[in-house]
């Protein structure tokens, strides 16, 4: 607080002072439980600004700290003036109406010979009050402290317009000081006490989640002591004294009364009668009695907005700080964590089987109660535990995920898709392999899958690959019908349509989810004709002639026992030696030549073959030329 005059709020004076090197302390490390920290700050300016009346509230915070609530000295940050306790240069007379100010030689504080308690130790300082101090500081909190950690700040001295805060020799910004304490960010409650000038411009810089907030002055207001003589400022004075339970009794007994301030019952302070004084009990105690007109502010519902004066709770403030004690931590709900989304194969017509993960739930405080698991979804569903293994259907299902500490809760979501993307599982079962087929045949096949299978197709093709090569249209997405009698799927396929020949058929399955399967390509072959010899009346002829080869191509009785002729002019007729099947004696196809074949009358084949003059036995293959397919074969022989 800055004092009157031209002292209020802060003044700019020609000082020669050389900072002390900072005192570096390691905080004590956490222990399994929550720790307690603390930061308390003065800065002070310089010597003509700096009033013991700020090491007084910030001594008396530190013992309040310390001897009242237990906090371990080691985890309680004192940064103050130039890094020394108060002194004032014996050299100059204390008083700040001179004019001009005489430069001091030595020193931090004017009035500390005067005004400066001797009770209260020296040996408390940890840093000189700069930025850079204040960002080591957070920086080793930050670097020790868990989520069930309490954070108390603390800070007098003179305050800027914009919420700034005079330092030694310096001054940091709302936003500054705001992002050195947002480097800690692992405590169950955090609270800051500030005496400053302007200091409710601080507020929306910090405010923030489990943050309360309470200043002495608004953000376009100052305030001061009223005399700068008081040993301590109003504000701190009365907030404190709410903490301990009393107010400071500086040496020679008695209290500090200084008679335009009021020494209220300070046992009031406890409203709720519970024998301790909460962080807002503890504003509301101090707002009404502060004597310098200030415009105290509070805030600690995260929004930013401060409450003018009070009593809390108001406009959404209050009910965080009714829950905040110096020296203890409250309950921090743990945190759910359902694991990432899954897909998951289906593997059974039930679904299939998943593992939840909730591994990633934790509970920063480790209590009351170990965490417990509780998962649930539609239609009933649950279970418990870090990682059940549950059964969930086809499609898409939100697993809702609880963990409780006992006495919080919080709760995820976690996304289970069930997938099917296998394909139904095809054999072709009829015609066999390598089958023969004559007239009209019945395809079979058999398909399974855990959908069940929605339709299967037969497919004709010539052999060529893995699964063979379309022929046409016609004899491709033949749609199959299921036989309930046999499970097997049938389509009747006349053979007829296609020329005799090798060929292969397959199926497709398709499943309820679309998913296509295949059959190995089955190879069969077709054969509706009949070689019909039409050789000369004599069933011998005479070696050594040239004689007419003829034959009729005819579609087999027992297909049709008309038996019509087919007509082909994509054969090729080879006659050989029976006893000699690699040397071929004649190759003949359609053609005029007089090697070649003609069909004569739409009624049979002739060809012309030199016998050899020696008697023999010889054989006539009639094949498909294109398709490398014999369709029939016979013999005959000559004689001398």
């Amino acid at each position: 607080m800055s004092g009157k005059s031209i002292l209020q709020c802060f003044l700019v004076a020609l000082v020669v002072s050389m900072l002390m090197p900072a005192l570096m302390v390691t905080p004590a490390q956490a222990s399994d439980g929550p720790t307690n920290w603390a930061i308390v700050i003065s800065g002070g300016a310089n010597y003509w600004n700096n009033h013991a009346r700020y090491w007084n509230d910030l001594s008396e915070m530190y013992e309040i700290l310390t001897v009242t609530y237990g906090y371990d000295e080691d985890n309680v940050f004192v940064l103050y003036a130039d890094g020394n306790p108060p002194e004032a240069d014996p050299d100059i007379i204390p008083d700040a109406t001179q004019d001009p100010l005489p430069v001091p030689d030595s020193g931090n504080c004017w009035d500390a010979a005067i005004d400066t308690h001797a009770y209260y130790p020296t040996d408390i300082i940890d840093y000189a009050a700069t930025s850079a101090n204040i960002d080591t500081v957070t920086d080793l909190i930050a670097a020790s402290s868990h989520c069930g950690d309490t954070l108390f700040v603390f800070t007098t001295d003179h305050g800027g317009s914009g919420g700034t805060l005079n330092l030694w020799d310096e001054s940091i910004s709302a936003a500054t000081f705001a992002s050195h304490m947002n480097d800690i960010t692992k405590y169950s409650w955090r609270a800051f006490e500030m005496e400053q000038c302007f200091s409710g411009e601080m507020i929306p810089d910090l405010s923030g989640p489990n943050t309360a907030i309470a200043t002495a002055a608004g953000d376009t207001t100052s305030c001061g002591a009223g005399s700068s003589l008081f040993y301590y400022d109003p504000f701190v004075y009365y907030f404190n004294a709410a903490l301990k339970g009393e107010f400071p009794s500086p040496a020679g007994g008695g209290t500090v009364d200084p008679s335009s301030w009021s020494n209220s019952d300070v046992t009031t302070a406890d409203a709720d009668g519970d024998g301790k004084v909460s962080f807002v009990e503890a504003y509301n105690y101090a707002y009404p009695l502060s004597t310098c007109d200030e415009d105290e502010q509070y805030d600690d519902n995260g929004d930013g907005v401060s409450q003018e004066t009070g009593p809390m709770p108001a406009g959404g403030d209050g009910p965080l700080g009714a829950l905040i004690f110096l020296g203890e931590t409250f309950n921090q709900p743990p945190v759910a964590d359902a694991g990432p989304d899954q897909t998951v194969e289906r593997t059974s017509t039930a679904g299939a089987q998943v593992t939840l993960d909730g591994s990633g739930s934790y509970d920063c405080d480790n209590g009351p109660q170990p965490l417990s698991y509780s998962w649930t979804w539609a239609g009933g569903g649950s279970a418990s535990g870090v990682n059940p293994t549950v059964v969930m259907p086809m499609g898409t299902t939100t697993v809702t995920l609880e963990v409780s500490d006992g006495e919080l809760t919080d709760t995820d979501t976690v996304a289970i898709t069930l997938q099917d993307t296998t394909p139904p599982v095809v054999t072709v079962e009829f015609p066999t392999a390598n089958l023969s087929a004559q007239d009209g045949i019945t395809l079979k096949a058999s398909a399974s899958d855990l959908s069940g299978v929605a339709a299967l197709y037969f497919y004709i093709r010539e052999p060529d690959g893995p699964q063979g090569k379309i022929i046409g249209p016609d004899f491709e997405d033949l749609l199959a019908t299921l036989n309930l009698g046999t499970g097997k799927w049938e389509y009747t396929f006349d053979t007829l349509k296609l020329l005799d020949g090798n060929y292969v058929v397959l199926a497709k399955g398709v499943d309820n989810y679309s998913n296509e399967g295949w059959s190995a390509a089955m190879p069969f072959s077709i054969r509706n004709w009949a070689v019909i010899e039409l050789l000369p009346s004599t069933p011998d002829s005479k070696a050594g002639r040239t004689m007419p080869v003829k034959f009729a191509l005819r579609v087999a009785a027992s297909v049709d026992p008309a038996q019509p002729f087919v007509y082909n002019d994509d054969l090729t007729i080879k006659i050989f030696a029976t006893g000699n099947p690699g040397n071929i004696l004649q190759t003949s196809t359609f053609g005029s030549g007089s090697r070649d074949y003609r069909i004569a009358d739409n009624s049979h084949y002739i060809t012309n073959f030199q016998t050899s003059k020696v008697p023999m036995h010889y054989t006539v293959e009639i094949w498909r030329t294109s398709k490398n397919f014999m369709v029939g074969s016979f013999t005959f022989k000559t004689v001398k």
